[in-house]
This record gives C-alpha cells, structure tokens and sequence, in this order.
C-alpha cells in the first residue's frame, strides 16, 4: 500500500461529495463577492435619494419622540386614516440620536438594509441547495430594491425583515433550532409593526408552522409560548391602538384590475415599470452620448425576460407542491419554499383585491422574497443549459449596466420634477440652509410642485439644520424656483425676489 494512499477518498463517491462541496463552497464565495459589489453600488452619491412627504414626517415624528422621551405607538397614518406600526421610527430615533445629519443616515440604512438582506441571501443559498448561489446576487441588481434601501421611508423596511423571516424559518424547516424559529418571530413581529400589508407573510408563515410542525410546539410548547408572548408583548401598544381606531372613507370594494397588478410582480428584477418614479423618458439623459442612451433602452426591453422566468417559478413551485401533496416521502425543503411562496404570493393577491390595490410597486416589498424565490428557482432549474446561463448573464449585465446608468442620470440631473422623486435631499438641504439665513419672517414662494405640495419637507429640513441663533439676516420675499431649463432637470435654488 502507498503511504500516501490515507490521504485519497476511500470511494469514488467519497471523491464525487468533496468535489461538491468544494464547488459550492466556491460558489458562495462568488455569491458573497457580487452581494458586496451589487450592494455598494447603493452608496454612490447618497445625498441624491428623494425626500417627498412620508420622509420628512416619519423623521420628525423620531425627532420629537427623542426630544420628549416619548413612546409612540405607532407610525405614518395611511390611506384610510389608520396609522401603521412605529419599528421604522424606532429605528430612525437611534439614527438621529446618532446624527442630524440626513446623508449620512442615509448611508446608515443603506448599510443596514443592504447587509441583512445579503445575509438573507446567502442563508437561502445555504439552506435550499437546489438554488444556483450566484443567481441569488441578482436581488441586489433590482432597481426597485435599490431605490427603496436608499429611501428614508418606513414601508422598505419590509424587504429586509421579510427576507430574513424566510431564510430564518427554512432553516428551522430543515434543522428545527430553537434560535433561527426565535428569529423568525421576532421579524414576524417586526413586519406587523412596519406594516399591515405584511399579513400576506406573517400569517402563511404561522399556519405553516402550526400544521408543519406539530410534533415539534406540541413537545416544546414552553418555547412557542415564550416567542409568541414577547412578540405580542413588544406589539401590544399598536395592538391596543388598532383595537381602537376606526378606518374613514367607505370600502374600497373589489378591484379586479388588482389581479394583474397581483401577477406582475416579477418586474421587481427588471426595469420595467420606471416610469413610475423616473417619468417615461427615464432611459434618456442630455448629459450623455446618444449611443448609450439607446443601449440603455435596448437593455431596460430585454431585462423583462425577470417576468416571465418569475412565471416559470410560480408553475414550477406549483408542480413541486401538488406532487410533494401525494406523496409525503417528497416533503423536502424545496416543498416547503414552494408552498410557502405561493401562500404569500395568495394572500398578497387577496390582499390586493380587497383594497383595490394596483400600479404602486411599494405594494410588492412585503412579499417581494417569495417573488425572487420564484425566479431564482427557475433560473436554478434551467441552469444546466449552456444557453440559459448565457441568457441569464446577458441579463446580469445588462441589469448592472442600466443600475450604474441610473445613479449617474439622478446625480447629473439632481433628482427629477417627478411628484414621486422631484428634487434631491441634498439639493433641499443646501436650499433649506440658505432660508436658514434670512429673517424668518421672510416671504417664500415657489415655483417647484414638490414643494408647493409638500412644504413640510423643506420646513423641516430648516428646522433639523437651523443655526445655533435665530438669523439676523434680511427679510426680503424669496422664491424656490427650478435652476435649470431642461424639463428633465430637477435642481432647485433659492434666489432673492424685489
């Protein structure tokens, strides 16, 4: 026998499983290296977030509460006069205790968002095996997940906590620790306080658990019991104030068309739909060539392949279920993504028709990891085709291109004069700090829809970066106007009227 023969796997099976894990222990590696490339594109000018009408209210409620001691109940008010949970303020009083300065907790949650959604994504990778790990990096290519990790809002906090609640709870599918179902709860709980919507997870996630996992509660029910009292115990508050609030307005009714809105989720990991935020002409900027414009349009067409590889999932994890159903020997962890997945895609669609909910693509955060489930599994399943991988890298660039292109365009033209993205923080702030030395009696008028509809924005933007002493300065009637011609160009200046 050679000597060196103790070192060599003793089968050709032994050999085969080392290999494996070598390739995807090398795979995860690459996963971990495009999360972090993906994800610091989100710190590229930081100061060029929007800053509209929820931001500016949600801060200031955080503001007050520090300077008061107060504990609030609740957050932002919503459509129907009912108020959602107050997590997004808790984090935001810690934030400010922190700094008053708004770029820099902007950078503060895009570190916070971005790092717990990556270690979603990589957790998913580990526990669900079946999953291609370097698909998984394409999360972060998302243009939606991008401008929500940015925006100082309360509802994007649901794309963190929701990825963690799934990664959290499959790997108690697979391992049953008590600690990752403790971490389970405690984001279950953390969704319910950010926003109602989130029952669309919180509740497949609980019946799963409930009818899954019988045999587990039922013999360590002292656990369960302790999870789920801490939790109602942190939301009692906003428990006791749901009890007694009372929505205004009459019932939205059924809206039908929210059906489609409900299918049309998979255009998270594309650009389509941009428009939304970046008005229809998004895919242009006079600051660059032409040629790359035109790449760009060609490129944002093409990303809309996400759609229908989010369609193949849903058909994919559907056959996955109904034939795991039939047969229990088949109840894998690939059973329970599926099942899961599809029950919040369900429940977000009911959802969606009860409140007529349509076209606002904020709507798909709570559940927008059950829809990346869906594409990344069908990406996953069709990737031992040569040609699907080549598709699938065509469209990691192209996704990459259009997200480098899109901080670029934003930061050249300084925002927009879209209601929905209008001037840039940065640019506000520069404009509150010049009213900040005029007599505060001084007559401001303005010219910039966004302000004009939203002047709280700016008013607290003097507030937060106020002198130490009232300003001496003169008091002259000031006008707010657009600094640049071009339609497409958001900056704003405060100049001086006669």
């Amino acid at each position: 026998m050679s000597p060196n023969n103790s070192a060599l796997p003793a089968t050709t099976t032994d050999f085969n499983e080392q290999t494996q894990i070598k390739i995807q222990s090398s795979a995860l590696v690459g996963l971990i290296i495009l999360l972090i490339a993906f994800g610091s594109l989100r710190l590229l000018w930081p100061g060029d977030v929007p800053f509209i009408d929820d931001e500016p209210r949600l801060l200031e409620m955080a503001l007050q509460a520090n300077e008061t001691g107060e504990s609030l109940p609740y957050g932002l008010k919503g459509t129907r006069n009912i108020r959602y949970g107050p997590f997004p303020v808790w984090i935001y009083r810690i934030m400010l205790m922190l700094t008053h300065d708004l770029v820099i907790i902007v950078i503060l949650r895009v570190l916070l968002v971005t790092a717990i959604t990556s270690i979603s994504i990589v957790w998913l990778s580990m526990t669900c095996r079946y999953l291609w790990p370097l698909a998984g990096a394409a999360a972060l290519l998302s243009p939606y997940l991008w401008f929500y990790s940015r925006s100082l809002w309360d509802n994007s906090f649901c794309i963190p906590l929701t990825a963690l609640a799934f990664a959290a709870y499959l790997a108690f599918c697979r391992r049953k620790q008590w600690w990752t179902l403790a971490i389970t709860f405690l984001c279950l709980t953390l969704l319910f306080l950010t926003h109602l919507m989130t029952l669309a997870v919180v509740v497949p996630i609980l019946f799963h658990f409930l009818f899954f996992h019988r045999s587990w509660w039922k013999a360590r029910w002292w656990i369960v019991l302790l999870f789920a009292g801490g939790g109602i115990l942190l939301a009692w508050p906003y428990l006791v104030y749901l009890s007694n609030a009372s929505p205004s307005g009459s019932p939205p009714g059924l809206g039908i068309k929210s059906w489609s809105f409900s299918l049309l989720g998979g255009r998270l990991f594309s650009m389509y739909g941009l428009d939304y935020f970046l008005g229809t002409s998004w895919a242009n900027s006079p600051q660059m060539p032409a040629f790359v414009n035109v790449m760009v349009q060609i490129l944002g067409r093409f990303t809309g392949i996400a759609i229908i590889f989010t369609w193949l999932g849903v058909l994919g994890s559907a056959v996955v279920v109904v034939t795991s159903l039939k047969n229990k020997d088949k109840r894998d962890i690939r059973f329970h993504a599926c099942l899961i997945s599809l029950a919040a895609i369900c429940c977000q669609a009911i959802l969606n028709v009860l409140s007529a909910t349509q076209g606002q693509p904020h709507y798909y955060n709570g559940t927008w990891i059950h829809l990346f489930f869906f594409f990344w599994f069908a990406v996953s399943f069709a990737a031992s085709r040569t040609w699907v991988k080549t598709l699938f890298g065509v469209y990691a660039v192209a996704m990459a291109a259009i997200l480098i292109f899109l901080p670029i365009k934003l930061h050249l033209s300084a925002g927009n004069r879209i209601i929905r993205y209008g001037p840039t923080l940065a640019n506000q702030i520069k404009v509150a700090k010049k009213l900040n030395q005029y007599h505060p009696k001084s007559v401001v008028e303005t010219e910039v829809e966004n302000v004009e509809k939203a002047p709280h924005a700016i008013n607290f933007l003097q507030e937060l970066y106020a002198n130490a002493s009232p300003s001496s300065g003169p008091q002259l009637r000031l006008l707010i106007r657009y600094a640049r011609p071009e339609r497409n160009n958001g900056m704003i200046e405060l100049v001086e009227l006669e």
